[in-house]
């Protein structure tokens, strides 16, 4: 399976984006400076200018309208408006020297704004480029989907291995059963392997177990609960039968209570419920279900030759596809996390200190 997966050109393509996104962040904090910089800048001459204006006894609304103004002013026809405004000034009596005084703090105090704007314009450019981000946000939770659809499949062979090994069993017994019921279609090897090792450690053996999922497929082929998956409600029922649970069972299409079955079983040996053993109610559960399926024999086949065979072949061939890409890129994945994270970490403290450049 590694030779299907591109593990280097992976590398090459995250690490070329990595570059970009340091990058971008070096930029964003130069320019973060840059406007600081401007702001003070444009702090000072608007506060220069508007002591200009108080002096000359224009009202403190007027010269907020004046700022509002110069702040939002179009250079191509700034210079027209200054005529009008020197215009003004004449009519409330300035000198000629004060006239141009004003005249020269409002033509900085536009130019300081206007910087201001650019910058932050920069910074939000910025901002924006490394939304390119998100195409390694994407690669990184696709990878990280495979990884652990990877880890899904390891745990449950691995658990089903240590399970049979603790039984007497052999791991290759156990491992054979799981791939001969995979190969039929309707589990993958994680859903197979789960379903053995559940069935086991509750006291059936591997001949009993293929028999009872075999009939729980049967079963689930046209008869599961329309939330589960093929494979997944064998699993689920599985569970059931473990813990008990008649809600859990009835995910294969099988709505006969545990309970009764456990009655029927009671009756069958000439003892009651409440003195069956543990290991006599999943025996209750193993015949209640080979019987309650007898209905449903031969409908996996059948649905294994139409559109619901397709579709369950497909993601079972799929989760194999995702488990094997996984394994093959888990050393590259646990690399990338550590070269990545410290970045993040770093973006989110910058975040955390410019929030107030960042939300505009």
């Amino acid at each position: 399976m590694s030779g299907m997966v591109d593990v280097a050109g992976i590398r090459a393509k995250l690490e070329v984006d990595l570059s970009g996104y340091n990058a971008g962040m070096e930029k964003a904090k130069a320019k973060t400076k840059e406007l600081g910089e401007a702001g003070k800048g444009a702090s000072a001459s608007f506060g220069s200018l508007n002591q200009s204006l108080e002096d000359l006894g224009v009202s403190a609304q007027k010269i907020q309208s004046i700022n509002k103004y110069l702040r939002e002013a179009n250079p191509q026809i700034l210079e027209r408006q200054l005529a009008a405004i020197r215009e003004e000034l004449k009519r409330m009596g300035a000198s000629a020297d004060q006239i141009d005084k004003i005249t020269k703090e409002l033509q900085q105090a536009q130019a300081e704004g206007k910087k201001s704007a650019d910058v932050l314009g920069s910074i939000e450019s910025v901002l924006l480029a490394l939304g390119g981000t998100a195409a390694i946000k994407s690669l990184l939770a696709q990878m990280r989907e495979f990884v652990a659809e990877s880890e899904r499949m390891y745990n449950a062979t691995k658990g089903l291995v240590e399970v049979s090994k603790n039984l007497g069993y052999s791991a290759g017994e156990a491992t054979t059963a799981v791939q001969d019921m995979t190969k039929q279609g309707f589990m993958n090897a994680t859903e197979a392997a789960q379903a053995y090792k559940t069935s086991l450690a509750m006291g059936l053996d591997i001949k009993q177990t293929t028999e009872l999922i075999n009939a729980m497929g049967d079963a689930a082929a046209y008869n599961r609960q329309a939330h589960y998956g093929w494979g997944e409600s064998i699993v689920v029922a599985m569970e059931g039968i473990k813990n008990g649970n008649s809600t859990l069972t009835d995910s294969v299409g099988v709505t006969k209570n545990l309970s009764v079955m456990q009655e029927e079983y009671a009756k069958s040996i000439g003892t009651t419920v409440g003195k069956l053993t543990d290991a006599q109610k999943v025996q209750a559960a193993y015949n209640g279900f080979l019987k309650e399926s007898q209905i449903f024999a031969g409908n996996a086949s059948s649905a294994l030759g139409d559109y619901t065979g397709t579709v369950a072949r497909y993601d079972v061939a799929m989760q194999t596809l995702e488990a094997g890409i996984g394994n093959s890129i888990k050393p590259l994945f646990a690399e990338l996390l550590e070269t990545i994270t410290p970045i993040i970490q770093a973006l989110a403290e910058w975040v955390v200190e410019n929030k107030t450049f960042v939300s505009k």
